[in-house]
């Protein structure tokens, strides 16, 4: 017969046990973004940059969010309201419950205030050499360019420093505003062109010619 001074105890602790696995699913789990697929049904916050937006009519929308040092990690996010004054390259803190949806993993983020915005990858310069050393490492990031310009377009020009050059996309008869000698610095997504095999600046995109380019 078991006495009841050896019961109390080992109730006890199952309670504990209860707790714990209770707690393991109220609390979110801070994960990486190549960890998403081992949290399907729980509560997750992950960081990355955005490199995608696609808003819906409904107020919903899409983000397309990558990690910052592997650009193969992406996790797509369902924000059931959209926050506002977001930009591409925006570093974020994302907290949603993970789901899969047409075989992909995806994270469902229920409010605009379970997104923060904790900087912007352009806000820093990142040299052309950088650019040149690792492109796939910046491939689809904002970066913040500084250079010297030249052969300015109307749609586009070149950026150069040193033994290094890198073709700008922007917005029409921007480039016109300069003149080639003029040290510049530069915002938009580093972007490769397959069918020249050359990676260039695409600063057209939605928050990166507003404000990119100062002298």
């Amino acid at each position: 017969m078991v006495k009841f001074k050896h019961v109390v105890p080992f109730a006890s602790l199952f309670l504990i046990g209860i707790l714990y696995v209770l707690s393991l699913f109220s609390h979110p789990a801070y994960i990486g973004i190549g960890e998403v697929g081992d949290y399907e049904g729980r509560t997750v916050v992950v960081n990355g940059m955005l490199t995608g937006m696609v808003p819906l009519e409904s107020g919903a929308g899409i983000l397309s969010v990558r990690d910052t040092n592997d650009s193969s990690l992406r996790i797509t996010l369902f924000v059931q309201k959209m926050p506002g004054h977001l930009s591409y390259g925006d570093l974020l803190s994302a907290t949603g419950k993970v789901e899969r949806y047409e075989n992909e993993w995806e994270i469902i983020v229920d409010s605009a205030s379970d997104i923060i915005v904790t900087g912007n990858s352009g806000d820093n310069f990142t040299k052309l050499w950088q650019l040149s050393q690792d492109p796939a490492r910046f491939s689809g990031i904002m970066v913040n360019v500084p250079a010297e310009l030249y052969n300015p377009h109307s749609t586009y020009f070149y950026l150069k420093d040193g033994g290094f050059k890198l073709k700008v996309l922007c917005p029409a008869d921007f480039a016109g505003n300069f003149t080639s000698g003029e040290s510049i610095a530069v915002a938009g997504i580093f972007s490769y062109d397959p069918d020249n095999l050359a990676y260039y600046l695409d600063a057209r995109c939605s928050g990166a010619a507003s404000a990119a380019f100062t002298e």
